[in-house]
């Protein structure tokens, strides 16, 4: 609000305490970035991300920029860029090709066709909203489908549903 010298309060929720209530506080300049997305890469791409940032007023700032994801698997790869923001950033990083999930596909009938393998990256963007995918399925061929909040501590909770053509 205004120039002038400032104090900070650390307490703890649940007014315990032990040596092993541990915290670090960071007090910086920097902006801080509250999600990316997409949220992860096939290793050893380059992809462009959207990273949303608090900004200090109502509106998150957005920017773009390419990253370079590493050459190796990892299921959580933190990404340190202390020229865009005060704290890492998590990504997945795996060795499928990416895709960004794309609207409309909120029905069966509209269901986004994908080629396996594949890693989507999708939005929630309403309370109602519910994206469907359609992939090629082989009899006898086992799949594994696994579905999860791209950071955490967010507020996603994705179920998935998968039925065959015929909505079995």
């Amino acid at each position: 609000e205004s120039t002038g010298e400032y104090v900070l309060r650390v307490g703890n929720v649940t007014h315990h305490g032990s040596p092993a209530f541990v915290y670090r506080v960071e007090i910086s300049t920097l902006p801080f970035v509250q999600f990316a997305f997409p949220a992860g890469g096939q290793a050893g791409s380059r992809r462009r991300v959207r990273f949303h940032m608090l900004s200090g007023t109502e509106t998150p700032r957005v920017i773009e920029q390419d990253v370079l994801f590493p050459k190796t698997s990892a299921s959580i790869w933190n990404m340190r860029d202390r020229t865009l923001s005060s704290n890492g950033i998590a990504f997945s990083v795996d060795e499928n090709p990416g895709i960004v999930e794309s609207e409309p596909n909120n029905t069966t009938d509209k269901a986004m066709r994908v080629s396996l393998p594949v890693t989507v990256d999708g939005h929630s963007l309403s309370p109602s909203d519910a994206d469907w995918f359609r992939f090629e399925a082989r009899k006898g061929t086992r799949y594994t489908l696994s579905c999860a909040a791209a950071r955490q501590g967010s507020s996603s909770l994705p179920t998935l549903l998968l039925q065959d053509a015929s909505g079995k």
